[in-house]
């Protein structure tokens, strides 16, 4: 009898996005298609932005739906967004200076600096972020697992819905 490759570990299908109901039934233990309960993911931290924490939750759930988010990314997606909070922050500050034509030379070296760390938070922001799809030039290039495949209704085959 010739010898066969040892299955793949549970784990590491889950984590690869390929464990299916119809291959893997014997050792299938929970529901792919739904999002983990909320507890598993943290809450905003309370020192964002405030339009940066409105974006924490449609993000995490975005990615939790995809599959591409694990425990082991909050912390790096914790990271872009204290980069998005504090682009967020200059650039309060920079619409509260008014425009550069009518600064003082002090004041126009003020919003320079200004302008210098909005720039770099928003480029390390885009950074961080850019791994997790922030663009569509990311998102073209993210590898998603396939979606399960659905039960279609034969009438829709020949249809053609």
């Amino acid at each position: 009898m010739p010898r066969t490759r040892p299955p793949k570990p549970t784990e590491l299908l889950k984590l690869s996005g390929t464990l299916r109901k119809d291959r893997h039934a014997s050792r299938f233990d929970a529901d792919i298609d739904t999002l983990p309960p909320e507890s598993s993911f943290p809450p905003a931290p309370a020192d964002l932005h405030p339009r940066a924490a409105s974006q924490w939750e449609p993000w995490i759930n975005g990615l939790l739906l995809k599959r591409v988010l694990t425990p082991a990314d909050f912390s790096t997606l914790e990271i872009g967004f204290r980069h998005l909070s504090q682009a967020l922050y200059y650039s309060d500050r920079i619409a509260a200076e008014g425009m550069p034509d009518f600064l003082s030379d002090d004041d126009l070296d003020r919003r320079k600096t200004l302008d210098k760390l909005f720039q770099e938070a928003t480029r390390a922001y885009m950074k961080v972020m850019y791994e997790y799809g922030s663009t569509p030039a990311a998102r073209a290039a993210l590898k998603v697992p396939p979606e399960p495949e659905k039960d279609l209704d034969p009438l829709e085959v020949v249809i053609g819905n």
